[in-house]
Parts: structure tokens; sequence; C-alpha cells
């Protein structure tokens, strides 16, 4: 029966992690970090059906561990999504309102808006929401 040593859990731990920084996806860190607690057990010893069940166990408790740790952080899942950045920021109409709609100049673009009010331009506005590349916009 094959065995593995206590260095191949810690290659492939190591493999997964590095895998993980080159291929981001917030998955194969916990499992490499499951594979190097079981080169510990299996440092001391443990067999081949001490090792699976470790490895099984250890990649159980850091995967529940690392979604718990990721859903804790506050992280933006809008990639190449960058007017939802632009919800409460405050602008300048360049026009007057018809038909609920206008334009604005954010950072170093202008953006069309829609709103049910009647506003000016030179009104002060501040982003509510986003639908596309339309922002919905409240007078301030």
């Amino acid at each position: 029966m094959m065995n593995f040593d206590h260095i191949d859990w810690l290659m492939l731990g190591l493999s997964l992690s590095i895998l993980e920084m080159l291929l981001p996806g917030i998955f194969m860190i916990w499992i490499g970090i499951a594979a190097l607690l079981t080169s510990l057990v299996v440092y001391f010893g443990a067999g081949l059906y001490v090792q699976i069940g470790a490895f099984v166990i250890f990649s159980i408790i850091a995967t529940l561990l690392g979604k718990k740790i990721y859903d804790k952080l506050d992280v933006k899942n809008y990639i190449n999504q960058r007017s939802v950045d632009l919800i409460g920021e405050e602008a300048t109409l360049l026009f007057d309102v018809e038909n609920g709609k206008s334009r604005v100049k954010l950072f170093d673009s202008q953006w069309s808006v829609k709103t049910s009010e009647k506003l000016k331009k030179g009104d002060k506005v501040k982003v509510v929401s986003v639908n596309g590349n339309i922002l919905h916009v409240t007078a301030i």
C-alpha cells in the first residue's frame, strides 16, 4: 500500500497556495492549508487512512473557516462595474432635465442621469442607484 510522506503533503499544500496566488479564486488556499496541516499529522507517523481522514476533516474545517472569514470582509463584487462605485456621489447637472433625463460630470466622465424631479442646469444631485450606464439621481 502506498504511503505519503509529510514532504508530499507539504509540497501539495505549497503548490495549492502558489496556484491560488496565480489563479485567485479564494478556494485553493483553504485546501492548501488543509494539506499543510495534514503534513504535520503525517510527520508524527500517521498511516494512509489517517492521512486521508485528516485531510478531509482539515479541508472541511478550513473551507468553512475561510467562508466565514470571507463573509466578514467588505468585498465588493463589482468587477468591471465602475458605475456602482458612483452611488452616493454628488454632482452638478450639465443640462436642464427634459423628459426625466439629463447629464452630469463625475470625475473624468459624463454620465446620463434619470430623475423624476424637475431640475435645472447647475442643480446639485446625488446618485442613488445605477441601471446599466444610467445613474438615477435626486436633488440635494
